[in-house]
């Protein structure tokens, strides 16, 4: 039975340090995720359409928005991952706290102690059967 002093698990634990480009990310989702960032995006495309209908849609005007875009799109991609790698790390981080205090729990009840191991089993298993192997962040 665990020690109420000693326990492992703890939801304040969140892991080692941040990256800079999780910092980086972390302002840039904020900005990309308000209605500002979306009206700028739609002035854009008004302002580049405006000129286009009036002189023709040619090959180099299309790609003054194109070429912006794909740029625009592949980092916007980049730092959604990055959120969402954190975000389920974090809900994965709290369900193995909660896992683990319930076994704490149930240790202490009169309860199978085949039970208890099973549930002590589930805490980290997204680590042990991870595909990636990557860990932590």
């Amino acid at each position: 039975m665990p020690d109420d002093d000693n326990l492992t698990h703890v939801a304040t634990d969140v892991g080692p340090e941040r990256s800079w480009f999780d910092h980086f990310a972390d302002r840039a989702t904020g900005v990309i995720s308000h209605g500002p960032f979306f009206v700028f995006a739609i002035a854009f495309i008004v302002l580049w359409l405006g000129p286009a209908i009036v002189f023709g849609f040619s090959p180099g005007w299309t790609n003054v928005l194109n070429l912006p875009a794909v740029a625009l799109t592949v980092l916007m991609v980049a730092l959604l991952e990055n959120e969402q790698r954190r975000s389920d790390q974090a809900v994965q981080r709290k369900l193995n706290t909660m896992a683990g205090a319930l076994a704490d729990f149930l240790e202490k009840q009169d309860v199978d102690p085949h039970h208890v191991e099973q549930l002590r089993a589930a805490v980290a298993l997204e680590e042990r059967e991870s595909t990636s192997k990557t860990g932590k962040s």
